[in-house]
């Protein structure tokens, strides 16, 4: 019979050791700054109001942040640091970065396209500016500036 003493310091918890030398820390740090969303991310939106945001460099199953919106998401675009996420109601919600350069969902700005209030049909990028389709119009927006011109 073959007995075996495992110390719980020497155990592997979720894949790493509880006592990690100097080359596994840096490996440790380097995937901590690829969950950042100061690397490219990917944006999704859902029909409750909710946007995730999550990191298309390392584990990407994880979400990094989110946020729920007043209304359903129907479109989501990305042009020079800014993303704006179309909803159902006709309002844009306008995304951009933190000081630190991780995408910052707590500070957005909201542009209403009109009343009566109905969906954004779709949005495309084109040269620096969005362009929507709401009711029977196109609107062209500028992200930076954040009006409809």
């Amino acid at each position: 019979m073959l007995s075996v003493m495992i110390r719980e310091s020497d155990l592997l918890k979720d894949g790493v050791s509880s006592n990690p030398n100097a080359e596994e820390q840096d490996l440790m740090r380097e995937e901590a700054q690829k969950m950042s969303s100061v690397l490219p991310t990917m944006w999704l939106g859902a029909q409750n109001g909710c946007v995730y945001v999550h990191s298309s460099v390392a584990q990407w199953k994880k979400c990094l942040h989110s946020i729920k919106l007043k209304d359903s998401v129907l479109g989501i675009v990305h042009v020079k640091g800014r993303v704006l996420v179309g909803l159902s109601d006709g309002t844009l919600a306008i995304f951009h970065r933190g000081v630190d350069g991780q995408w910052d969902l707590t500070n957005y700005h909201l542009l209403d396209l009109g009343r009566p209030h109905h969906s954004i049909r779709c949005m495309t990028v084109v040269h620096d500016k969005v362009w929507c389709g709401f009711r029977n119009k196109i609107h062209v927006v500028q992200p930076q500036a954040m009006k409809i011109e």
